[in-house]
């Protein structure tokens, strides 16, 4: 297969609706053609256009009015406690739509909110408790999703988070190692290395990397682990060198990485 071949495939290999023979051809192609994984990778990327596009500046009536509804949307929250505020939302809209929209509450009413007088500080703290949960049940049931352009979506959405929590946590690292989809676990994977400083993260990582088998998350991998200086995936890049199996491209960068780590 040439560079015309896999360029002209390109669309149908992102949207994983080529034949496993034409699929694997591809993905030997893209493993020795610099320039056609470029063009992949621009491919995954175009997903992020999505959660970056900027609203415009909205008038000073509709913010005042924006404000208000959110206003009272806490004060909602505070009376029926648990009860959650965004369910209605999330029936009604599909979960784009909905992203669009909390991304919109977070990113231009989060200042308008915290300096809004007569509001306690453990209501804004109940708010944003009660989004940023929304917000991880939204990406958890798009990970879910058949479309491998969602669920790469998902994971884009979850690199905005200040924190992992658990149930997210692990449901990346279950799209990293299981994920039929290679775009998916090449952007699992970035996303987990933003939170690498955090220990038990930065340990799963680890024993994830031993759990690799495709040579470009291989690659992937060992430039993640020399970046964090890891000393912890030293035997996994002994293990993949000694391998006979193990795509040679990915021995030498190992050997590389391994020069750097000892």
């Amino acid at each position: 297969m040439n560079c015309n071949d896999v360029l002209n495939n390109l669309e149908a290999y992102f949207s994983e609706m080529l034949p496993e023979e034409t699929r694997k051809a591809m993905d030997d192609h893209f493993f020795s053609c610099t320039d056609c994984r470029k063009k992949l990778e621009e491919s995954i990327r175009l997903e992020e256009l999505i959660v970056q596009i900027p609203f415009e500046d909205p008038d000073e009536n509709l913010k005042n009015e924006f404000v208000e509804f959110i206003d009272s949307e806490r004060k909602r929250i505070m009376l029926q406690g648990s009860e959650r505020s965004y369910v209605g939302w999330k029936r009604i809209m599909p979960l784009t739509v909905a992203a669009s929209i909390l991304f919109f509450v977070l990113g231009y009413f989060g200042g308008q909110l915290l300096s809004k007088p007569g509001i306690e500080e453990e209501q804004i703290i109940a708010l944003q408790n009660e989004v940023r949960e929304t917000k991880n049940m939204m990406i958890l049931s798009m990970l879910k999703q058949s479309s491998a352009s969602k669920r790469i979506m998902a994971v884009n959405i979850s690199e905005e988070l200040d924190r992992l929590e658990p149930e997210l946590r692990e449901a990346l690292f279950l799209s990293l190692n299981g994920d039929k989809s290679e775009n998916v676990r090449l952007a699992a994977l970035e996303a987990l290395s933003r939170y690498a400083g955090v220990s038990e993260i930065r340990e799963e990582l680890v024993k994830s990397f031993s759990l690799q088998t495709d040579p470009i998350i291989q690659i992937s991998m060992i430039n993640m682990m020399v970046n964090l200086n890891e000393k912890a995936s030293v035997p996994v890049m002994e293990k993949l060198i000694a391998d006979e199996n193990t795509y040679e491209s990915v021995k030498n960068q190992a050997r590389q990485g391994l020069k750097l780590l000892l």
